[in-house]
């Protein structure tokens, strides 16, 4: 009967494509821990655009799904653990320690989403206008950095590095301007504070999610390589259509 009332938050916490039959057949576990880790990236961008104010962060919504995704990560975490260890080659050993890897960047996203939100929300509004915008439009930005990286996941040529470089040197001229005003007592120093640390939480989290998504695209191209057809790429598409829409 208890099964009949499980909680949006423990539905959700389910894996999608991973089950203990796949565990058994390494080169099938590598296939759907990297579906599964494809299907966590919209969600960590849903929780970045309730953090900078486009949905309530106050609301159990945003608990549960920070929770939702902390339970994924597990549930990756063990399943990868669980792979049957007697028929793996070097190569396939090598796939799921990046998919580990990549998993915890994830988490790591999840965690600093996590307390961005809760700074974001608590922090002084900065009494320069032109800088509270400065702020405001880089926290977008990233939003649109990370929603467009994520569609283009499968594209083998895609590279990420720039765009975490770009990101961070918009970091720094925007914390630079906030340390200037500081300084010159445009704006009050713990407005200055408030906003360096949500920044640096931001950038934060950017590095951890183009860590991931490297690793994931490196490790997809390879996949391509011996297969005619990716059974991830497939699969991914309709995901992506999801989040574009």
């Amino acid at each position: 009967l208890d099964k009949r009332f499980l909680s949006w938050e423990e539905k959700e916490s389910r894996p999608r494509f991973l089950d203990r039959t796949i565990a058994k057949t390494p080169v099938l576990a590598v296939n759907a821990l990297m579906l599964e880790l494809q299907s966590i990236a919209p969600r960590i961008i849903d929780l970045y655009a309730q953090a900078v104010g486009h949905k309530d962060t106050e609301s159990k919504n945003f608990e549960d799904e920070v929770q939702v995704v902390k339970s994924l990560s597990i549930e990756v975490s063990n399943f990868i653990v669980n792979v049957e260890s007697s028929a793996l080659s070097q190569e396939t050993t090598q796939n799921l320690a990046i998919l580990m890897r990549s998993e915890q960047y994830f988490l790591g996203c999840a965690y600093g989403i996590e307390r961005m939100a809760a700074q974001w929300h608590k922090r002084e509004r900065l009494k320069a206008f032109a800088l509270e915008q400065a702020v405001n439009q880089y926290v977008e930005r990233v939003l649109k950095c990370m929603t467009s990286s994520y569609l283009t996941l499968t594209d083998n040529e895609i590279t990420y590095e720039d765009k975490s470089v770009d990101l961070q040197q918009a970091h720094d001229e925007i914390k630079a301007e906030l340390i200037l005003s500081g300084t010159r007592a445009q704006i009050p120093v713990s407005q200055m504070s408030e906003a360096i640390d949500c920044l640096a939480e931001v950038m934060g989290i950017v590095k951890q999610w183009y860590k991931a998504l490297t690793r994931l695209t490196a490790l997809q191209r390879e996949l391509n390589r011996t297969a005619d057809v990716s059974p991830a790429s497939a699969l991914m598409d309709p995901i992506a259509n999801n989040i574009a829409n």
